[in-house]
């Protein structure tokens, strides 16, 4: 530790301590899934197919007369989605520099180079942040920003009643119902809507209010207890992978993972959270282009016409040697395909 004269008292000496970081949480654990299948666009917008078959079991023909079951056409709708755009930016000015401390040191000037990565450091975090907000709330089929504007509502899309078809209430507050009853539900209204996709596993992500009332029905609190304190390596290790991206709490059952993960991220307006108090959603894993993501071009000339990437960084000196910017800047569009897969929990 390096001795340097008291603040207060320029007579005495005190030890410089280790400095203390004050951060927010980061939170990954949608992203950390890899739930989406990505793409770069070269346009602000993607315009796609949506094909409907009926497939049927056929009835006996009759060999004598030739005659049998006629086929339908399939059935071509097409939409057309726009991708929002992003951008943050920062300046280094002279005052950031001149004249200021490092912080942590004692007696070290502050550099350009460190409060520059410093500075590109925080906004790829809240780039990396807003990708997180949006693509759990592209989950939800209703993809939002940060200020809880729609950005693409896949049920309004495809003509689907979300609070009738697609919402299951738990009766959580029941002590005696049968949740391992209302969780089969889910599972089978949830493996009927996946046309065309293998189900290999379901997630139930949940608000936190809900995942405790889960656990404290009696058959799952024995059930909760027995998955926490097992002893098995392996679980052990996916609770420390989980919380390290934000996740509270998690237990398996039936080949559905309850994961409690409803953070508060923090935006410009003040803090929003994707699910709201007491919900859930309940959707199928392991199962590719089931969620899509495309990413945008730059909005930059040089840049025009060419695929998009997750996100740009620029930067630019000011002539005058005044003044460095930055800026990152993203255009990227999450969405369910199927959102019948996705059932409300409540």
């Amino acid at each position: 530790m390096a001795q340097t004269h008291s603040f207060t008292n320029a007579n005495q000496i005190t030890d410089w301590t280790q400095e203390i970081m004050e951060l927010d949480n980061q939170f990954g654990f949608i992203k950390s899934q890899g739930y989406f299948r990505t793409q770069p666009t070269s346009q602000t917008s993607i315009t796609f197919d949506r094909t409907e078959t009926d497939i049927k079991v056929l009835g006996q023909a009759d060999r004598r007369h030739n005659e049998g079951v006629a086929g339908k056409d399939r059935v071509v709708k097409t939409f057309a989605l726009a991708l929002p755009y992003f951008k943050h930016f920062d300046n280094i000015t002279v005052q950031d520099v001149q004249d200021q401390r490092r912080p942590g040191e004692a007696d070290m000037a502050e550099a350009l180079d460190r409060v520059r990565a410093e500075k590109l450091l925080d906004l790829r975090l809240n780039m990396d942040q807003t990708h997180e907000f949006l693509q759990f709330s592209a989950l939800t089929g209703q993809t939002k920003d940060g200020d809880g504007n729609t950005i693409v509502d896949m049920y309004s899309e495809f003509g689907l009643n979300l609070a009738n078809d697609y919402t299951v209430d738990l009766d959580t507050g029941n002590a005696s119902v049968d949740l391992d009853k209302k969780i089969a539900t889910v599972k089978r209204k949830l493996a009927g809507a996946g046309k065309g996709h293998r189900v290999s596993g379901i997630d139930f992500i949940l608000d936190h209010a809900l995942f405790d009332e889960i656990i404290a029905n009696p058959k799952f609190r024995e059930l909760y207890n027995m998955y926490v304190n097992s002893g098995v390596q392996r679980l052990r290790d996916d609770l420390s992978s989980y919380f390290d991206f934000g996740v509270v709490d998690f237990f398996e059952h039936r080949g559905v993972r309850f994961i409690a993960y409803n953070p508060s991220f923090d935006t410009v307006g003040g803090t929003q959270q994707v699910l709201g108090a007491g919900k859930g959603i309940a959707i199928p894993r392991n199962t590719d282009g089931l969620y899509r993501g495309y990413f945008g071009p730059a909005n930059k000339l040089s840049l025009a016409n060419q695929g998009g990437n997750e996100m740009f960084a620029f930067e630019y000196r000011a002539a005058d040697d005044t003044q460095h910017r930055m800026e990152v800047e993203s255009s990227p569009l999450y969405f369910a395909t199927k959102p019948a897969t996705i059932i409300h929990l409540t």
